[in-house]
């Protein structure tokens, strides 16, 4: 300890705490909370480590209060400073309904910087952070509800799909479904394979691609009985689903199909019919991985499926590839090529190599 306060050289500061760590004493916590503010950003993380060991909640507080206080919460475009992060990530140490009301509360903050951080620490927080996010879908605003689906669909905790499955029901909001759904694709369960099958039955085109997409990920043989029931039936339902995994290029769900047989010339025929090219292009490369003579066959006749030139382009930017399949689907609607990219900082960069587009879209918390 002597040393510590004697010591000027930051790395030395950096190896004197760090070796602190193996010491959980809640005396440390008055010796190293002043050095959640030093210069060096080193410094900092070892000091918050040993600080998070002890469990003091005087230094829960002191996290908080440095979060509350950082200029990130109080300004959007600032992006997040590394001593910010930290303390974010830091407070997963202190599981409790006191950290997890604290961090949700920032869970659609303006600073997307920030934001992606407190996601990430929620997400990591697992099994113990559901309880709180579950409040948070009964009681938040449609924004913060559509971030708690997200996180709970990061988690991957099974609990979460029962969760989800839940408030599917009185999800009203189409925007809130889709989320929900799109959770539902990141947790392997049947809770939600069950769930996202119901949702197959939805109207709304945007949300359609959000069940499509998410099953592609949990495509198995009761998925595709169902499937090949709502097909079967030709009705305007059976456009939407096809029309759906047709935008999604839902590569599992249409090899499942395919190998099934039941509807497989309705599936292909719609698969042409599309003049989407990037998805004629992925299911042929689907058939190729089939193999055989038939798929052979039924290359050739994709082949033929020639949906010309495109004149207009769209860039893309946003973070869920159900969005991005939905409007690869207009455009191919509209016979525009579209380049798609995860977030504003890739679509900022791109542009800089290659700027001739018509129409840029992103999401409103790019960056």
């Amino acid at each position: 300890m002597q040393l510590l306060g004697s010591a000027a050289d930051n790395e030395l500061v950096s190896e004197i705490i760090r070796a602190l760590c193996n010491f959980k004493d809640a005396g440390l916590t008055g010796i190293l909370l002043p050095y959640l503010k030093h210069d060096d950003y080193s410094v900092v993380a070892w000091a918050m480590r040993s600080l998070a060991g002890t469990h003091d909640p005087a230094v829960c507080s002191a996290l908080m209060a440095l979060v509350s206080e950082s200029r990130e919460v109080h300004n959007a475009d600032v992006g997040c400073d590394l001593r910010t992060a930290l303390a974010v990530e830091n407070l997963a140490n202190f599981p409790g309904d006191k950290t997890a009301d604290f961090l949700i509360g920032f869970i659609h903050h303006a600073n997307p910087s920030f934001r992606r951080v407190v996601i990430s620490t929620l997400a990591g927080m697992g099994e113990g952070i559901l309880s709180a996010l579950e409040r948070c879908l009964d009681t938040g605003d449609k924004d913060e509800k559509i971030m708690a689906a997200n996180v709970i669909g990061m988690t991957g905790k099974k609990r979460g799909a029962d969760i989800l499955v839940a408030h599917l029901e009185n999800a009203g909001e189409a925007n809130l479904r889709f989320a929900i759904y799109e959770a539902l694709g990141r947790i392997t369960s049947m809770r939600s394979v069950i769930g996202l099958t119901d949702g197959l039955a939805e109207t709304d085109d945007l949300v359609l691609i959000a069940v499509v997409t998410a099953l592609d990920h949990q495509c198995n043989p009761g998925v595709v009985k169902v499937l090949n029931e709502i097909i079967a039936r030709g009705d305007a339902q059976s456009g939407r689903v096809l029309s759906a995994i047709i935008t999604s290029h839902a590569r599992q769900v249409f090899a499942a199909l395919y190998k099934d047989g039941g509807q497989r010339a309705t599936l292909l025929g719609a698969v042409a019919k599309s003049g989407d090219h990037e998805a004629i292009g992925a299911f042929r490369a689907e058939l190729e991985r089939i193999g055989g003579g038939q798929a052979a066959k039924d290359i050739q006749e994709l082949s033929l499926a020639d949906v010309g030139a495109k004149e207009k382009r769209i860039l893309a930017a946003d973070d869920s590839k159900a969005m991005l399949f939905f409007y690869k689907g207009v455009a191919a609607d509209l016979g525009m090529e579209l380049v798609t990219v995860e977030d504003g900082k890739k679509a900022f960069d791109y542009l800089q190599i290659d700027s001739e587009f018509d129409l840029i879209i992103t999401d409103m918390n790019s960056s």
